[in-house]
């Protein structure tokens, strides 16, 4: 079972309105790069399956989408807490690298609220 969902850019500011941890994965299907991460993205999806949402954007067709971000490469992986951006990555990341930052989110906010 796929735990990522693909988003249309139009649904991104109502995703972001309604979840306190969103994690924007932003692909291009014809990319090597993309299809990687897509693997890391996925395990992520597993791991904080009931913590945070994790969704993927095909910048092919969200052109305008990827313009208000402000993307250059992909793939991208964005982080928003409470609808804002707090950090990106940018290329293959490996899954330690977005686990510590994400377990790191968690923690801010827990000890926060």
């Amino acid at each position: 079972m796929n735990l990522v969902k693909s988003i249309q850019g139009e649904d991104l500011e109502s995703l972001l309105a309604k979840e306190e941890f969103v994690i924007l994965s932003c692909l291009a299907d014809w990319s090597g790069p993309c299809r990687v991460m897509g693997t890391i993205v996925s395990q992520l999806a597993a791991h904080y399956n009931q913590q945070v949402k994790v969704v993927n954007l095909d910048t092919g067709s969200n052109l305008l989408t990827v313009q208000r971000l402000g993307l250059k490469s992909v793939p991208t992986v964005l982080v928003f807490q409470a609808g804002q951006r707090v950090t990106e990555f940018v290329g293959i990341t490996p899954y330690e690298q977005l686990s510590q930052a994400i377990d790191r989110l968690l923690t801010l906010s827990l000890v926060a609220g």
